[in-house]
Order: structure tokens, then C-alpha cells, then sequence
């Protein structure tokens, strides 16, 4: 799972966004974690389009700054743990960017004539945008793609503080969430993933997280 993922997950019962996000173990090797996050904020030629398309999703508001706030990188990784809060940090700066925060404003205004000037219209103007202003920000901009986008978390648990309800990443297939609705999970298999991180959950998860807790 990319930590970029976040941004748009939310609890398949209640529909709640932002999820809390408990990030246990990684996918990406060590040395390539160790390569990633030393390259994050030195922009790479082979990226400017996704750097582009980062920002219009921060502009956008496809990127939530409470979902990357809500994640807990429980891996002992010091690499990762210092390079989320540089990420956490250039989000909140950026979005205080004056022509950034104009930005988000004719983004606005362009979802509302949709219907009189058509997505793909709306979508070329947003891009132009995107394009006067992208390369003042090369630097940010390849800090949140290497972290949102290069890294794959292995093992992780997310959590509703709406509905209590808590989904493994990676207990049956290698970093993928499983969310699944109450009557099609399997308790003995969910209940191995608790007890094998019970050392990390948060107590209220352990005893009180639905639909299954540590007997």
C-alpha cells in the first residue's frame, strides 16, 4: 500500500474520512527506503510529470493533510519517521503559498462551471495552472511523490474513531488493505494479525474495536 492511498480511503460501514493509519512494517527494502527518502526534495527529470500531477492533487484536494496527520509509522524506521514529518511540514507550507492558495480558489470556481464548459475543458485549464506554478516548487514537490508514491507499506492497521471498526493491511496478501464488511471477515484470520501486533495497537482498539476484539 503507497501512503498516498490514504488520502482517499475511507470506512466502507460509515464512510468516515480520515482513517487512523498504524504503519508496522515495510515493503520497500531497507536500501531502497534509505535511497528514497535521501532523494526526496532533489527533483528527478524522469518525475516532472508526476510532480505536476501532485500538485494538482494538492490543490485539488485529492491530498488531505488529516489523513497524512493520522498516520502513526510504528516501524522504528528513523528514515521514514523523519521523512512523514518533512512531508507533513512542506503540505502545510505549500497550502500557505499565496499562489498556491490562489490556486485553490480558481480550482473552486472551475468545478462549478463543469457543467457549462465540460471536465475536459476544466481539466486543460487546471492543468495550465498547474504548469505556471509547478516549477517554483520542484523540490517540495518530489518530497511528498517520493514519499506518498515510492514507499509501500507491507503491514499496517486502520482504524475508524467514527464506528470503531479496524482493517488489517497485508494479513492475507502482502500490503493490501482489507476492508471488508462485518459478515464476510474471517475472525480467526483477523484475530492472528491483533495478536501478532497487540504490542502496538492501542488498548481502546484491542478492547473496545469492532467487529472482532482480543478475547
Amino acid at each position: 500500500m503507497k501512503p498516498w492511498l490514504l488520502n482517499v480511503l475511507a470506512c466502507p460501514i460509515c464512510k468516515h474520512h480520515p482513517l487512523d493509519a498504524y504503519f508496522y512494517t515495510w515493503e520497500t527494502p531497507n536500501e531502497q527506503i534509505k535511497e528514497i527518502c535521501e532523494a526526496a526534495g532533489k527533483p528527478a527529470e524522469e518525475h516532472l510529470e508526476d510532480y505536476k500531477i501532485m500538485l494538482k492533487d494538492l490543490v485539488d484536494g485529492i491530498i488531505s493533510p488529516p489523513a497524512i496527520e493520522k498516520i502513526k509509522d510504528e516501524t522504528e524506521n528513523e528514515t521514514t519517521i523523519k521523512t512523514l514529518e518533512k512531508v507533513r511540514q512542506t503540505i502545510s507550507e505549500l497550502l500557505e503559498k499565496e499562489d498556491i492558495k490562489k490556486a485553490v480558489e480558481e480550482f473552486k470556481k472551475l468545478e462549478e462551471q463543469v457543467e457549462s464548459k465540460g471536465r475536459e475543458a476544466v481539466e486543460k485549464e487546471k492543468e495550465k495552472m498547474i504548469e505556471t506554478i509547478a516549477e517554483k516548487y520542484l523540490k517540495e514537490l518530489s518530497l511528498l511523490y517520493n514519499y506518498m508514491m515510492l514507499l509501500e507499506v507491507k503491514e499496517a492497521l486502520l482504524y475508524c474513531s467514527n464506528c470503531s471498526r479496524w482493517y488489517p493491511v497485508g494479513n492475507q496478501v502482502e500490503g493490501i488493505p482489507e476492508m471488508l464488511p462485518d459478515e464476510l471477515r474471517d475472525k480467526h484470520v483477523d484475530l492472528k494479525f491483533f495478536e501478532k501486533w497487540k504490542e502496538k495497537i492501542p488498548q481502546n482498539i484491542l478492547k473496545e474495536g469492532k467487529p472482532f476484539t482480543l478475547p
